[in-house]
């Protein structure tokens, strides 16, 4: 495994120059911020790997060849794969740098422009303007200074050759519901408290987590955020629905490592040499990654009394043209809804009338004003948050779950309690809000959700006694 994704095991110096690509805007609403987190995936240009090897900045039918020959075979049945020798994506020097903006500065129209664009960046310890660099997912940033304004990168061409989706191929919609079909009633939905990021499970009438729609943690600067235990039950191997491919959704799976010889179900969206690297990991641990093609809007199966949908969000950028699971239980005519990340306007189709479970999406952030809530549901509901206690979003004042969400859900009749203004989340909300933590230091722990009640007792079944399993305390 790359050292980038081990726990005191990344890079602390930074590239002097580097090739890199826009992996994260913050926040979303960038119309109304006062400071705008740019933040790159970077790898070091002065590699020795892009001049020899698979990964070399060469553009060629040979080079081609054997570039498609190794994604074959991590693709291939894992009863079958040949995977030997060294692995070039364990060796690559990845980075992540991140640049604080004021709304006004001249040079944040230029980054809101690159879009999927690579870029060289060179960087020294004198010079303009200060960046964090962080040479791992769990490290501490290291400041440095741009040396000169980022421009596009000459090997471009090579780069999105090397780091795309191009290789991963398509799963089927036959394999995927294949995949997804289960043969029990869904009866919980569980929220973990893994700091800063999103780990949810749908779990069976036998108390084990069939499906986790994303499993993340804490990262970068909201490392600090993690409580201590990060682990998840794979007793019966369960499936891994990744909403979008933003770390704070999968990274809990470096540290459990188990989850990576699970099948993921991911959609095809922009990555870059981090991603790549990632879903690596995964196939050479013996898992399945089936991407979910940009053309298949929606996924349904079912489950025993109900149905699931996976429905491709309508945005343009990675937060918002992921996957967002529907729950609809036809006993109780009540709904789930999970967006990741993706405001409520690009979640296509109709929503449950009556949801018993509400995920905040994007822990909280200013989504802006078309993204309108669904209503509380009738009776019994839950609206969930999953954040870190004292999160950070670069050097901006941005911390989750901003004012801006909290109003717009209680102008959908979301009643937040204690969450009175200012500021918010210091304590814990009160029914029918339920977080993963308070500020600023609390771990409020796991959450659980029924259909009609609060689950009693909070875990049942297998979930009971998995030793596995992080705590879930809340209802």
């Amino acid at each position: 495994m790359n050292r980038y994704f081990i726990p005191g095991e990344g890079r602390r110096d930074f590239p002097r120059r580097s090739y890199a690509k826009l992996d994260q805007i913050e926040p979303p609403n960038q119309i109304e911020a006062k400071d705008i987190l740019f933040a790159f995936d970077a790898i070091d240009a002065e590699w020795p790997g892009f001049h020899d090897g698979l990964l070399r900045l060469e553009l060629s039918p040979d080079a081609e060849a054997k570039l498609r020959y190794f994604w074959a075979q991590r693709f291939a049945p894992p009863s079958s794969r040949e995977i030997d020798g060294t692995d070039p994506f364990d060796e690559l020097p990845i980075y992540r740098i991140e640049i604080t903006l004021g709304r006004a500065d001249p040079l944040v129209k230029k980054l809101l422009d690159v879009s999927d664009q690579w870029l060289e960046m060179s960087l020294d310890t004198r010079g303009g303007l200060e960046v964090d660099v962080f040479g791992g997912l769990f490290m501490a940033p290291v400041p440095a200074r741009l040396a000169h304004l980022p421009r596009p990168a000459a090997p471009a061409a090579a780069l999105t050759r090397l780091f795309d989706m191009e290789d991963w191929p398509d799963a089927t919609e036959e394999d995927l519901v294949k995949t997804l079909q289960i043969d029990c009633r869904m009866e919980q939905l569980i929220m973990f408290d893994i700091g800063q990021g999103s780990a949810t499970a749908l779990v069976c009438e036998c108390g084990i987590p069939v499906s986790y729609f994303d499993v993340g943690c804490g990262v970068y600067r909201n490392t600090k955020t993690r409580p201590n235990q990060i682990s998840f039950c794979t007793h019966e191997p369960p499936r891994v629905i990744l909403s979008h491919w933003d770390a704070d959704h999968w990274a809990a799976a470096t540290l459990d490592r188990r989850l990576l010889g699970m099948t993921w179900i991911a959609p095809r969206q922009s990555i870059s040499m981090k991603h790549k690297a990632f879903g690596n990991n995964i196939l050479k641990a013996g898992g399945r990654l089936l991407i979910v093609p940009t053309k298949l809007s929606l996924l349904k199966w079912s489950a025993v009394g109900q149905t699931l949908e996976l429905r491709r969000c309508t945005g343009s950028d990675r937060n918002s043209s992921g996957l967002a699971l529907v729950v609809e239980d036809h006993a109780s005519q009540r709904g789930w809804l999970l967006a990741g990340d993706a405001a409520y306007n690009f979640v296509p189709g109709a929503l449950p009338h009556d949801l018993a479970a509400l995920v905040v999406p994007h822990h909280g952030a200013d989504m802006g004003p078309a993204s309108i809530p669904p209503s509380a549901g009738l009776g019994y509901a839950r609206l969930l948050y999953s954040f870190g206690p004292d999160n950070a979003h670069g050097r901006t004042s941005v911390r989750h779950p901003t004012m801006a969400a909290i109003t717009a859900h209680g102008s959908a009749g979301w009643s937040h309690g204690t969450w009175a203004p200012p500021p918010p989340a210091m304590s814990p909300a009160g029914q029918p809000v339920l977080a993963t933590a308070s500020h600023l230091t609390t771990h409020e722990q796991g959450i659980a959700v029924g259909w009609s009640c609060p689950p009693s007792p909070t875990l049942f079944g297998h979930a009971a006694t998995c030793p596995d399993l992080m705590p879930v305390v809340q209802s």
